[in-house]
């Protein structure tokens, strides 16, 4: 299972026809959503080595951007890294499609660097963590009353890394209790090693996602989805 639940739209296309991965990219700022201008956006292979950086269709804002997608890439799990100058990098893992596809809008955004600054630091200064400029992970699970008694962990070779994990009060406060569930994660000031998410359900399962992050990234746990009776 991986830690991003996008929606691809898909579009029949003769088999001579090159194979396009394309979408809008977004950052999220104060504002909201806003589109990610002069966006850059890398394909990444599970070592972390580029596969393709995306290109602006003739005709497209600055904003949507394109692969070209070889046969050996299709099917496969991948990272995509969208950024800007105004931005911090998030690193988003996934499987890539079969076909030509098209991402959500919204499904891919990057951060802007003094909100997501304000963000981590209300969390990190909840449990007393002084925020770093290196890496970071930031995971919200898509349905968290099924993260109750989960263990997360995050490690490399050499360690383990601490994960905080935090609930939404119906007052709207943050808090550190989570037994009805969690509603975020974060693990902060991390290295630029070979890093993986682990998490084990209260049945047994365990799914795993590993990164290949550089310096600066933020590592998107975004919509996690655990595995259903059905997967």
């Amino acid at each position: 299972m991986t830690p991003i639940t996008l929606i691809w739209l898909f579009a029949c296309t003769d088999i001579e026809l090159p194979v396009l991965w394309e979408g809008y990219v977004f950052m999220q700022s104060e504002e909201g959503m806003v589109p990610l201008e002069d966006a850059t956006i890398s394909l990444l292979d599970q070592q972390g080595t580029l596969l393709q950086t995306g290109l602006v269709p003739t005709g497209r804002p600055s904003h949507y951007q394109q692969f070209t997608m070889e046969e050996a890439w299709l099917e496969a799990p991948v990272s995509m890294r969208v950024k800007n100058a105004d931005s911090f990098p998030l690193l988003w893992n996934g499987t890539s499609p079969s076909m030509a596809s098209t991402w959500l809008p919204g499904s891919l955004f990057a951060l802007e660097k003094d909100f997501g600054t304000t963000f981590f630091q209300t969390f990190a200064e909840t449990v007393e963590v002084e925020l770093g400029e290196g890496v970071h992970l930031w995971g919200e699970p898509l349905h968290p009353e099924e993260w109750i008694d989960v263990d997360i962990r995050l490690f490399d070779e050499q360690q383990d890394y601490t994960v905080y994990t935090f609930s939404q009060l119906p007052n709207g406060l943050i808090s550190t209790s989570t037994e009805t569930g969690i509603d975020w994660f974060f693990a902060w000031n991390l290295p630029t090693n070979a890093l993986t998410l682990s998490i084990t359900t209260v049945t047994g399962e365990v799914i795993e996602t590993t990164y290949t992050p550089s310096d600066g990234d933020i590592l998107s746990a975004l919509y996690y989805v655990l595995p259903t009776n059905e997967d």
